[in-house]
């Protein structure tokens, strides 16, 4: 994969994080797997490549805001 393609995911990615709102009981729980998600994802790019940046990535999604 290329660095364009990790600027993808992270766009997608950020754009699908959870929003906190009035009807969202479970929003939490949801905020909890999206992160499962983004932690997954980032070892399977750091498994094909070594020099991917975890962290990041993980600013680049949104989980580290």
């Amino acid at each position: 994969m290329t660095r364009k393609d990790y600027i993808a995911f992270a766009r997608i990615l950020r754009e699908i994080k959870p929003r906190k709102d009035n009807s969202a009981d479970d929003y939490g729980a949801k905020l909890s797997q999206w992160g499962k998600m983004i932690e997954a994802i980032a070892g399977v790019f750091e498994d094909g490549n070594e020099r991917f940046d975890r962290e990041k990535f993980f600013k680049a999604c949104g989980y580290l805001d």
